[in-house]
């Protein structure tokens, strides 16, 4: 039971690495136009607000 507690406590602490890994990557991102270029989802008309200065 311990090892299965072990396994469990590393695999939330990898994901929690991950979670934090991808917020500071956001917080690094300085427009919109770096979220398309970053490869972050983002619709289509939102694109196009961007572009028209939206």
């Amino acid at each position: 039971m311990n090892e299965e507690m072990l396994e469990l406590a590393i695999s939330r602490i990898a994901m929690l690495e991950q979670k934090l890994e991808r917020y500071f990557q956001l917080l690094n991102v300085e427009n919109e136009l770096g979220f398309i270029l970053k490869g972050t989802y983002i619709l289509e008309s939102d694109v196009e607000k961007i572009l028209n200065g939206q």
